[in-house]
């Protein structure tokens, strides 16, 4: 008999109008691990200064700089050098020239995603593999 009033009370639960699901809200707690890229640069700031094996200094668009998961963890993170820079990085193990097409492809991204473009990415023959380890290294 137990059964059969349990199965009754759900029927007559289900049915009413009393036990219609609600949707959760989940609110984030105020702290610094919530914090985003805008707060942790400044307001002017908009682009990204990310530098390679030589020295060799190129400047990205913030919203192309942050396809990367590694740079975005970068700019995101409290944690900093003494006397670094907060827009820029440096990637000592990554060649200029792998460093440049890279950039290209997170550019080529961003006009992807604003405008629609539809047009091909072409990669330089004989730096696949080489782009790829780079493109991994940097979570793109």
């Amino acid at each position: 008999m137990k059964r059969e009033d349990r199965a009754a009370r759900l029927r007559s639960a289900a049915e009413s109008t009393a036990l219609v699901a609600q949707p959760r809200v989940y609110k984030r707690p105020n702290s610094a691990r919530w914090t985003r890229a805008p707060q942790v640069l400044s307001a002017q700031s908009q682009l990204i200064r990310l530098i390679g094996t030589t020295g060799r200094v190129f400047e990205v668009p913030l919203q192309a700089a942050l396809f990367s998961g590694t740079v975005r963890s970068m700019i995101e993170s409290k944690n900093r050098v003494e006397g670094a820079v907060a827009d820029e990085f440096k990637f000592t193990e990554i060649e200029d020239e792998l460093l440049a097409e890279v950039i290209r492809y997170m550019e080529y991204k961003l006009k992807r995603q604003r405008d629609g473009y539809q047009g091909p990415f072409d990669i330089q023959d004989g730096m696949e593999v080489r782009l790829f380890r780079v493109a991994n290294y940097l979570d793109l």
